[in-house]
């Protein structure tokens, strides 16, 4: 609990930045949905592409991802303006 935490403060900042967020190493459904959850913008791994040298071979767009996608009913929060504007008030 305390390294999601952690990582989620440090996802609010570099969104506070302007900063894109990239997980690499995303290997399965639920650390997806953890991704997700925590606001990466981007991510990388086996559930999402394995590697190739064949651009080919590349899916422009991953099945699993889409899938997981339209089947996601939580709203996405924005934490980045209620920080800001706290940020605001202090300065």
């Amino acid at each position: 609990m305390k390294k999601k935490s952690y990582c989620s403060h440090i996802i609010s900042l570099a969104h506070l930045l302007g900063k894109s967020v990239v997980a690499e190493g995303v290997e399965t459904e639920s650390e997806l949905s953890v991704c997700k959850e925590m606001g990466i913008n981007l991510v990388q791994g086996y559930l999402i592409q394995r590697p190739t040298t064949a651009v080919q071979e590349i899916d422009v767009v991953n099945a699993v991802v889409q899938r997981l996608q339209q089947g996601d009913r939580r709203q996405q929060g924005d934490d980045s303006v209620i920080i800001s504007r706290e940020l605001n008030a202090i300065v």
